[in-house]
């Protein structure tokens, strides 16, 4: 792969900046120009995972971006392993980007963890992290307000705790 990506990157056409994508992105289109390079056809499969990772990497930006494990244990007043810990155990979620991860900024309130989040997360466990943030970040047509914002202003009722549960139950099939 290395060979094939060597050979082919000097006559690649990018049709977007590679500064400001992160190397999952990155590698990805690469992959993609390879792919098309090669076979002489376009990949749909392929477009359709990168315009995906496209789209999750924008929801997280448009929901406030993130932070880096730094950050987060400047913010939680705890050492950058014992926020791996938390990433861990499942008490934060992270989203990979490259070699690292960040901690989208609504799982925090003020300089602490959503209370209810981690028993969210409970309920929610097995699927990705793309489901569970599509989850926690959608607008509950019965609260008219995303769900993240939901426990944020009410905390974890019966009924919150209900929905991830569903949820968790179908993605576990």
């Amino acid at each position: 792969m290395i060979k094939l990506l060597s050979e082919h990157m000097a006559d690649m056409k990018m049709q977007v900046d590679s500064a400001e994508m992160t190397d999952t992105e990155l590698l990805l289109a690469v992959y993609k120009e390879i792919i098309e390079k090669l076979s002489g056809v376009k990949s749909q499969r392929h477009q359709l995972i990168l315009e995906g990772v496209r789209r999750f990497n924008e929801m997280i930006e448009r929901a406030g971006g993130g932070y880096t494990a730094v950050e987060v244990a400047d913010l939680l007043g705890i050492s950058p392993q014992a926020v791996g810990k938390k990433r861990k155990r499942k008490q934060l979620l992270a989203v990979r980007r490259g070699e690292h991860a960040i901690y989208p900024v609504w799982q925090f309130n003020g300089n602490e963890v959503v209370t209810g989040l981690k028993e969210l997360l409970e309920e929610l466990e097995g699927l990705s992290t793309v489901m569970k943030t599509q989850f926690l970040l959608g607008t509950d047509s019965e609260y008219q307000m995303s769900r993240i914002e939901y426990l944020k202003s009410n905390g974890l009722d019966e009924n919150l705790r209900r929905k991830a549960r569903q949820l968790g139950a179908q993605g576990a099939r």
